[in-house]
Formats: structure tokens, C-alpha cells, sequence
């Protein structure tokens, strides 16, 4: 006998009703995948980091903190890590050389620069007075550090040659509408310019008298850190959510990120695929890790409130005021899957009675029906149910399993 009167049955796939990011896992295909997960190394994490870098060219890993402080560590060990140097300034920002002759990593921090070569490390006076750059024909190309809506190029005899001359070193004004230069990037086999709100493609072929802007493309306002080179593209948070910038083109990149964050401290490319960004949700103060593939166009989050990442020779590492965290796809951690507050497509109050999962033994479901909480773990995959509620809210949980597919079912009056 039915429990209403008049009533039917009203069947749903949970995963048409997965609005938030994942944590911990990737929902793709009508499955939930386990992905990124943290673990706490239990050393304490260096404060005020810039920049860093993971040089495979010049066999070591290097930082910059906006206290002076730079770091350098063995790839191997960088959570072992500590200052190696107190000369430097405010700003920082590093860069890896190579040409036919050598290769080196160079971490300009304030008026010093500090350059490694096979691990050994010299330091001089930088003569650029740059807040940023980035290598492109042997030059060095970067912001002005006194007027940051001045772009500067090095001469030919390198990075550090800043003498004038037809083969010298030379600058050139950006328009004012553009906003202040945020950073530099070779993308693509351009050099591009990314601005508080637009997009410079800049010509760096050929004599200093052929180098000029090719192109402004305007963009949404955008967040400083937030810009990462992965492929032949630059991604970038604006405003208006993340961007993709290729051939010319921005695109917005529709999903999770750009619909839940809403600022961030610093980001990060991995292997070439993953976006990584230290944000913070709408609507919230506390800090999260945002995951990004770029090949599958995936979202996930970790828990972990980290204001700066780097990478070493394991996995990614997440800076925390007091702990540093490693991040990884690897080993055990552990995911939930939210799925807000829906009530079958009807008001009133209903029957939840039914719950279908295939999944894996170690996943739990939490269902919330605006009183209590009920927790499941699911053995057998398909449990009988007997809550009663207008709306609720559910949570899958789990380690190691995935969820190969996931159904609700209620009794609502006709």
C-alpha cells in the first residue's frame, strides 16, 4: 500500500544535481573518481614565498620571500628547506636561461640577482629594476618596477645588460587603458603582456627598433597570481572567472571554478596539465586548493588553506601559515561529493525510499533531510529508505572507491 493517497514515484540520477566542485575527486562520465588529495608533512612551512621554481636545468630548487629571504634546497628536499640568503627585497620573480653555451635558473629578488649553475650559486646587483620577466631571444623583457605601465627589454649581450644602444637595452610605454603590466610570458611563440585589463601581444623579433605591440585584446579585470603558461595557452582568473588566452583568442572557461571562486593568492601549472590555484569560495573566508585539468576540463578541490604552491621532484607542495602540506593523486586520501538541496521537483513534504549506488565497499552517503542526518555505508548498493522531509541534501563519501553511477528515489503526492 502506498503511503499517500495519490502518489507516484519520481526517480533521479544525483549526478544531473552536482553543482559544486568535487573535494578530493574529479565527476566525470556519471562517475566519481578519486583525484587530489593533501597530507601533512608535519614541517613548517616557509611564510611570504613569491615565487619558486623546481629547475631541472640548473639541478635545484629555489625561492624568494617578500621579507628578502631566498631559498635554495636540493629537488629531492625541499621540505627541508631553509634560507640560504637575506639580501634581497620585496619583489621577486625567477626564470631559467639556457642557450648553446650554458643553462642556468636566476632568482632576481629586489635589486640582487642569485644565479645557480649545477647546483652552485653566484649573486651580483641586478641593473633592471624589473617586478617581473621573462626570457625571449636572449633578452630578458619585463615590467618596470618604478612605472608599471612601462615594458623593458635587455641588450643583446644578455639578462643583465642594460647599456642603451641600437643593440642595447630599450622600453616601451603600454597604453593607459590597458591597466598596470601584472606579468610577462613567452606563450605560444609570442610574447605576451598580461595587463590589469587586457591582453599585449608584443613583436620581439629582430632589432629593438622592430620590437612593438601587435595586438590589444581586451579582457575582464584581472587577478594578480592568477596567470599560468600550460600547453601552448595562458590561463588567467578575471573577474568574470578563468580565461583562456591562445592564438589571439581569449575564451572563458565555462565550469566549477569560474562559477565558485572568487579570489585567490597564487596558482600554479603542473605537468603541463593541471591548474592549480590557492582560492577562496564565494560567499566564504576560508581558503581551499582549486584543481583544473585542462586535458579533460575536470574540477575538483583539497582542504587544505594554502596561500602559496610550488613542486618538487614528488608531487605539489601547498605552503600553509603554519604546516607545509604535499598534494598528490596517489595512495589513500579522501574525497566527498556534495549535492545541495533538491526536493524531487515538487514543494511539500515526500518519502525518500529508495537509494542505488554502484560504487566501491568503502564509500558512505550522508542524507540530510532539514532535521537529522542519516549515514549509510553502502552494503548492499541498494538500501531501502524511510525518510520523510520536503527537501535534502546528501553527501558521498569515500577513499579508494569510485562511484560508477548513483539514483534516488521518492514517493510524492500527485
Amino acid at each position: 500500500m502506498q503511503r499517500y493517497p495519490e502518489s507516484r514515484d519520481v526517480r533521479l540520477n544525483l549526478f544531473d544535481y552536482i553543482t559544486t566542485v568535487p573535494e578530493g575527486a574529479f565527476v566525470s562520465d556519471g562517475k566519481i573518481i578519486p583525484a587530489w588529495h593533501c597530507t601533512n608533512t608535519r614541517m613548517r612551512a616557509a611564510q611570504k614565498l613569491l615565487v619558486a621554481l623546481d629547475s631541472p636545468v640548473a639541478a635545484r630548487f629555489a625561492a624568494a620571500a617578500s621579507d628578502g629571504k631566498v631559498y635554495f634546497a636540493d629537488r629531492s628536499d625541499v621540505p627541508r628547506m631553509t634560507a640560504a640568503y637575506a639580501l634581497g627585497g620585496s619583489t621577486a620573480f625567477i626564470f631559467e636561461r639556457t642557450d648553446k653555451d650554458s643553462a642556468s635558473l636566476v632568482l632576481v629578488s629586489g635589486d640582487k640577482y642569485f644565479e645557480c649553475v649545477n647546483g652552485e650559486v653566484t649573486y651580483g646587483d641586478f641593473e633592471g629594476r624589473l617586478r617581473c620577466g621573462v626570457i625571449k631571444n636572449g633578452r630578458l623583457f619585463g615590467i618596470s618596477k618604478s612605472d608599471p605601465f612601462v615594458l623593458c627589454w635587455s641588450g643583446e649581450g644578455g639578462w643583465n645588460d642594460w647599456t642603451k644602444g641600437l643593440s642595447g637595452s630599450g622600453s616601451i610605454r603600454l597604453m593607459p587603458p590597458c591597466g598596470e603590466g601584472l606579468e610577462v610570458f613567452a606563450c605560444g611563440g609570442e610574447l605576451v603582456v598580461l595587463c590589469k585589463k587586457c591582453i599585449v601581444r608584443f613583436s620581439a623579433g629582430g632589432n629593438p627598433e622592430d620590437f612593438k605591440v601587435e595586438d590589444i585584446i581586451p579582457v575582464p579585470e584581472v587577478l594578480e597570481n592568477s596567470a599560468c603558461v600550460i600547453g601552448d595557452g595562458l590561463l588567467f582568473f578575471t573577474v568574470f572567472g578563468l580565461m583562456r588566452y591562445g592564438g589571439g583568442k581569449v575564451v572563458r572557461q565555462e565550469g566549477a571554478i569560474t562559477e565558485e571562486m572568487q579570489s585567490l593568492t597564487h596558482s600554479m601549472a603542473y605537468d603541463n596539465r593541471y591548474y592549480f590555484a590557492c582560492g577562496t569560495p564565494k560567499g566564504s573566508s576560508e581558503k581551499k586548493v582549486y584543481v583544473y585539468d585542462t586535458f579533460k576540463g575536470l574540477y575538483q578541490t583539497v582542504d587544505v588553506s594554502a596561500y602559496f604552491l610550488a613542486r618538487d621532484t614528488t608531487s605539489v607542495l601547498a605552503y600553509t601559515s603554519s604546516y607545509l602540506f604535499r598534494i598528490t593523486d596517489e595512495g589513500t586520501g579522501s574525497f566527498s561529493v556534495e549535492i545541495p538541496q533538491f526536493d524531487f521537483g515538487i514543494s511539500g513534504r515526500k518519502l525518500f525510499k529508495i537509494l542505488e549506488m554502484d560504487c566501491d565497499d568503502d564509500i558512505t552517503v550522508e542524507i540530510f533531510d532539514g532535521r537529522h542526518t542519516s549515514r549509510y555505508a553502502l552494503l548492499p548498493k541498494r538500501k531501502k529508505l524511510n525518510i520523510r522531509g520536503e527537501s535534502f541534501n546528501i553527501k558521498i563519501s569515500g577513499k579508494t572507491g569510485a562511484v560508477r553511477s548513483a539514483y534516488v528515489t521518492a514517493e510524492v503526492p500527485k
